[in-house]
């Protein structure tokens, strides 16, 4: 709940709640917006109505405010009620300019714009041949009522169901209750920056500037103070779940227990690479640590962290504690259950596997095994968080593709043992700063090659123009064994959108090819697509129609061509990640990405990225320049943190160190947040909304 004293910031906003089309009476509402996300929208731009000389000197589509005379009326001379309503006017030059309404209300307007009578027009001043014109002026005024024109206003952005206007007038009314809040900086950084409190910034940047058209030192500045704000609130918030949370002493792994690990290398099919083993080795050195171990394991795809995370894993279990292995989809779990069954079951690893689909009598086997110490191992999606699980002796947690579950997913299954290292690993490349953001001071550990892999992918761009040839193509690749997958936007067909369709496509290359072809997407059962994946394994099937749900971790090692429709649409992140899934044992491969034109200039320089490299490293930089200060890499996923004020990656580069700096200052010192100075914080972090359990 938040304190009393922010009440007023989190007014919900009446009639910002909406349902979508077709949606009963009784279902749930989106949530609506509150004051907080008003104030926190920053207007685009500010318009600045100043008073002109004339007429003639106001330029084409031109914001202007004019002192005119009106001279008449002219009624359009047909029943068609959109037809334009004219009024001519003139200033005291004697400029003609006209006043053009569309759907009129003829008494309404001869009130407004009296024949013969002095008034101020306020709008946008355009030529239409040759003739100045103003289309519905936004403002009409007396001599005596001039001031009721406003010399500036800002411009929002439309949300929810509220047009910019609408937003301007709420904020307006809501800037006159804002709260009076204790200052949660130190003296010295604001003096140093020139920064206002917290509540005149947020004035500074809903008021107009009066006789500037844009004050734009002193409204950054209380733009920059806001976003400092909200990273402060954030590092303060992970440093202080890893502060009261990582605390527990754990009884550090033995050096000399290794029977497993090395079991379990001799079983391998395949030698480690050279990033794998020094990877495994710096991970063991932290389990050997009394404290516990966060570390993330970045690796492109194919680079085989499952490997690694098993291996540690295995040293783990001889130490006679468990291991759980978090995973963010069924599909993906089985693969890893199958994965790790291959070489654990024959040293001696009992594993087990938890998703909604057990369910009954094997569910409480499964509990029970785990809660009384007969499972090493636990594989499973985000089922194994909840409180049914409970483990005898947690010692290692593995979370796959961490941007997929949100810090209180992470947090839940960290919280079944307050001793348990934890293993991040992802195939998304993410740079250093961004990993600041997300995760905190983790240590990092990088996989930069791929086992057995000998050949790089082929990458190609190819316009949709040429469907047929590829089809072709694709029937010859067939008949000489190939696998292939082939990647569709979206499920199926919407109104609203001329994107590709899994279902369509896979009805036309079943007509085209045969029984050979296959479907797998999001919306089908479980089983239906563990299913379609088994035929696609086997060979029963040999091209897979899906959606983006194969993108992540799915191992097919002999599939070989890989056709994204679309492909434009697609960001660099999965991009990257779907092409991995093809050529996974080292034979040459080849990834056709098809678009539509036109073609925007960032969504070429994103094609061309993919054509022109396999490297993901290379990949995230050129992301991250063509980004900017938006979502890189894709890795910011429902459940993470998202930037409001901070959005502009200068920004983060900026603060980032600083705000971490500050926070670890902070919580050395007051590690409760108990203090005068902590009470204040404690609003901050509530005001940015970050979730932090102090005791």
């Amino acid at each position: 709940m938040h304190l009393e004293i922010l009440a007023p910031l989190f007014v919900p906003i009446p009639g910002s709640a909406s349902r979508t089309t077709g949606q009963a009476e009784n279902e749930k509402h989106k949530p609506g917006l509150r004051m907080l996300d008003l104030l926190f929208h920053v207007p685009t731009s500010q318009v600045c109505r100043h008073v002109q000389p004339g007429v003639m000197c106001v330029p084409d589509k031109t914001l202007a405010t004019l002192r005119v005379t009106v001279d008449r009326h002219h009624m359009p001379r047909t029943r068609n009620r959109r037809a334009p309503y004219r009024i001519f006017v003139y200033d005291e030059t004697g400029a003609e300019i006209v006043l053009v309404y569309f759907s009129p209300k003829p008494r309404l307007l001869e009130k407004l714009l009296p024949v013969g009578e002095v008034r101020w027009i306020s709008g946008t001043v355009q030529r239409f041949q040759g003739c100045p014109q103003m289309v519905h002026p936004e403002y009409i005024a007396r001599d005596q009522d001039l001031d009721r024109i406003p010399e500036e206003k800002l411009i929002y952005k439309p949300m929810a169901n509220m047009s910019g206007t609408d937003i301007a007038c709420i904020i307006s009314k809501g800037m006159r209750n804002l709260p009076k809040l204790p200052e949660w900086l130190e003296n010295k950084t604001i003096l140093k920056n020139n920064w206002p409190t917290f509540i005149e910034a947020i004035v500074k940047i809903h008021t107009p500037s009066i006789g500037e058209c844009l004050d734009t030192q002193s409204r950054d500045r209380a733009i920059e103070r806001l976003a400092y704000d909200e990273v402060l609130a954030s590092q303060l918030a992970l440093l202080a779940t890893d502060w009261h949370h990582n605390t527990g002493v754990k009884q550090p792994i033995t050096e000399d227990k290794r029977r497993l690990l090395t079991k379990i290398l001799s079983d391998l099919p395949f030698s480690l690479t050279s990033s794998q083993t020094s990877s495994l080795k710096e991970i063991i050195s932290d389990m050997r640590k009394p404290r516990r171990m966060i570390r993330l394991l970045q690796g492109d795809v194919g680079s085989g962290k499952t490997v690694v995370g098993m291996l540690a894993g295995s040293v783990t279990i001889e130490n006679g504690r468990q291991v759980a292995f978090m995973v963010p989809t069924d599909l993906l779990a089985r693969q890893h259950f199958e994965t790790c069954q291959g070489f654990g079951a024959k040293a001696g690893i009992r594993i087990a596997i938890l998703t909604a689909r057990e369910q009954g009598t094997a569910r409480k086997q499964i509990l029970s095994d785990v809660a009384n110490g007969n499972i090493d191992l636990l594989i499973g999606t985000h089922a194994i968080i909840q409180k049914t699980v409970v483990f005898k002796d947690l010692g290692f947690v593995i979370i796959d593709e961490q941007h997929r579950f949100g810090v209180e997913q992470r947090l839940s299954l960290l919280k079944k043992s307050c001793t348990a290292d934890l293993l991040i690993m992802t195939a998304t490349p993410i740079p250093r700063t961004t990993l600041m953001t997300l995760l905190g001071n983790v240590s990092v550990s990088r996989l930069t090659e791929r086992p057995g892999a000998s050949n790089p992918i082929l990458t190609y761009t190819i316009s949709s123009s040429r469907s047929e040839e590829i089809v072709e193509r694709l029937g010859i690749a067939i008949r000489q064994g190939a696998k292939v997958y082939w990647i569709c936007p979206l499920v199926e067909k919407s109104e609203t959108s001329d994107l590709s369709t899994a279902t369509e496509r896979h009805r036309y290359l079943s007509e085209r090819l045969g029984p050979t072809v296959g479907l797998v997407h999001g919306k089908m059962k479980k089983d239906e697509q563990v299913a379609a994946m088994d035929d696609f394994i086997t060979g029963r099937t040999q091209v897979l129609v899906a959606t983006t749900v194969v993108e992540v971790g799915l191992d097919v090692p002999d599939a070989s061509i890989m056709i994204i429709e679309q492909a434009q649409r697609f960001g660099l992140a999965q991009l990257h990640q779907l092409r991995g899934r093809i050529g996974r044992r080292g034979n040459t491969s080849h990834c056709v990405l098809q678009y539509t034109e036109p073609v925007s200039e960032v969504a070429t320089a994103r094609l061309n990225t993919i054509k022109n490299t396999n490297d993901g490293f290379l990949i995230a930089e050129e992301d991250l320049n063509l980004r900017g200060g938006g979502d890189i890499m894709g890795i910011r996923q429902s459940g993470m943190f998202k930037f409001r004020l901070a959005r502009d990656l200068a920004l983060q580069h900026k603060f980032l160190p600083r705000a971490r700096d500050e926070a670890h200052r902070i919580l050395t010192s007051d590690p409760y947040l108990s203090s005068p100075r902590g009470q204040a914080l404690r609003l901050a972090l509530s005001i940015f909304e970050q979730r932090v359990q102090l005791q």
